[in-house]
């Protein structure tokens, strides 16, 4: 495979080499005496389910604590809260990667273009589960083989699990060849998604850039098209978000220690403050 056409490798999952916490490892994690840059690695947890698909070059990944070839033909299933890079090291250059966000609704994701700190998004790619068999549906099938493991009917859950990331992979690469002829649909559900990243990751305190990423925008274009079709910036947003789920929490009794904790505040007196100047302002 490594010697093909990069974009073959999508016709091909079963021969991919796959890195997940939910399913058994098919390589190696590189010795950590070979691994440059290590202090330099952004890392982050988030509720979404993400696939890497590497194309061109090569790299070395952080996930879960160790570091691994991110080259052709292996490609990342990245669970949810599984700790991994959110961006890659400043000496990057000549990769080319698809980044595909997995969540119940849909399938949305991009292909991008890595050369030092220059991000380039040169395809987006959004699959909807309507376009599949109806037990070809990813996010459940990856439910399902991740409850298995271990178990009698392990093997048939990643199988299954295998066949549904089949039809996807199928879906990715027409994507490729094709235009983009619908960007307003595009837009849409990408900030509808977006929002939804914001509400399920408070917890996490997701920045503006790991959030326009997951929606295959650079954080400038993403950050115009959240305020054009929601008539709010993305900080706006997280606040309104927090101010919710702070009411909620504060309704059930919880503790501010706690809260802050869930709120995505780095500690309690940074809770504290944003809460004084939110009185100020709505007598929260």
């Amino acid at each position: 495979m490594k010697n093909k056409d990069p974009k073959e490798i999508l016709l091909f999952p079963e021969r991919w080499n796959i890195i997940s916490s939910s399913l058994p490892l098919d390589v190696e994690a590189t010795p950590s005496e070979e691994i440059l840059d290590v202090d330099k690695k952004d890392l982050s947890r988030h509720e979404n389910r993400e696939i890497l698909i590497p194309l061109l070059g090569e790299y070395k990944y952080a996930f879960r604590g160790k570091y691994y070839d991110c080259d052709l033909g292996n490609v990342f299933l990245i669970d949810k809260n599984d700790e991994h890079e959110a961006f890659y090291t400043d000496s990057v250059k000549g990769l080319v990667h698809i980044w595909l966000n997995v969540t119940r609704q849909n399938i949305m994701g991009s292909v991008l273009r890595v050369n030092h700190q220059n991000i380039d998004y040169i395809k987006r790619i959004k699959i909807d589960y309507c376009d599949l068999p109806s037990d070809m549906h990813l996010y459940n099938s990856w439910d399902i083989a991740k409850q298995k493991v271990g178990t009698d009917e392990g093997l048939l859950a990643q199988r299954k699990f295998m066949l549904s990331l089949s039809w996807v992979a199928v879906k990715v690469y027409e994507a490729l060849d094709q235009s983009w002829s619908d960007a307003e649909s595009y837009q849409k559900d990408a900030i509808s998604a977006a929002k939804i990243v914001i509400e399920d990751n408070l917890q996490h305190d997701m920045s503006v850039k790991r959030i326009a990423r997951m929606a295959g925008y650079s954080q400038f274009h993403f950050s115009r098209l959240f305020k054009e079709y929601t008539g709010i910036t993305v900080s706006d947003y997280i606040n309104i978000c927090r101010e919710k789920r702070m009411i909620e929490l504060r309704s059930k009794n919880v503790s501010s220690k706690e809260i802050s904790e869930l709120l995505g505040f780095a500690s309690s007196a940074a809770y504290y403050n944003w809460l004084s100047k939110k009185r100020k302002t709505s007598g929260l």
